[in-house]
């Protein structure tokens, strides 16, 4: 069979648009205005991708009223924290904000606070508060070890020197956390 471009085969293929097409064209144009109901259309065959964006929106009503609580859920796990402090400026512990510490106090010299936790503690994490537009508070925090030149201040097994951002020692508040 050859590939030539004949009469015939433009004709047959005018015929064919013109009787699909224009078939379905005069079908459309004989049907009267919402003449087409649901009993007429497939079940499923209408998706929300056919429809308007106005069609959609009357679809979605208002939110309805807010349901009952849930149940209270199971208690988490324990933090990781052993103890943890919050020292006001002048050595007094925050006891509504604090967990296994005994004690805390500012030693005689400035900006060191001597500090008695209740449980074993093997690490120290501190930081201070910015409040007033504090800025450049330096903390250090340690576990006091033999040979600690601190150690003359504190007789607590834990010391907490704040310093300011020229390096002098301050008193200032501080949070400090074991683990």
């Amino acid at each position: 069979m050859s590939a030539k471009l004949t009469y015939s085969n433009v004709m047959v293929t005018i015929l064919a648009v013109v009787v699909l097409g224009g078939g379905t064209a005069y079908a459309a144009s004989q049907l009267g205005k919402e003449s087409v109901g649901t009993r007429q259309l497939k079940k499923e065959a209408v998706t929300p991708a056919k429809l308007s964006k106005k069609a959609k929106s009357t679809l979605t009503g208002p939110a309805g009223p807010q349901g009952a609580a849930g149940a209270t859920g199971p208690q988490g796990p324990a933090g990781s924290a052993v103890a943890y402090a919050r020292i006001e400026a002048n050595g007094t512990l925050d006891a509504g904000a604090s967990k296994n510490i005994t004690s805390a106090s500012l030693s005689s010299i400035t900006g060191v606070y001597c500090i008695t936790p209740s449980v074993t503690v093997h690490s120290i994490e501190v930081t201070t508060p910015h409040v007033g537009g504090d800025t450049g508070t330096l903390t250090q925090g340690n576990i006091i070890a033999n040979g600690d030149p601190i150690t003359l201040a504190c007789s607590t097994p834990v010391w907490v020197a704040i310093r300011n951002g020229s390096g002098a020692l301050e008193n200032h508040p501080f949070y400090v956390v074991f683990n």
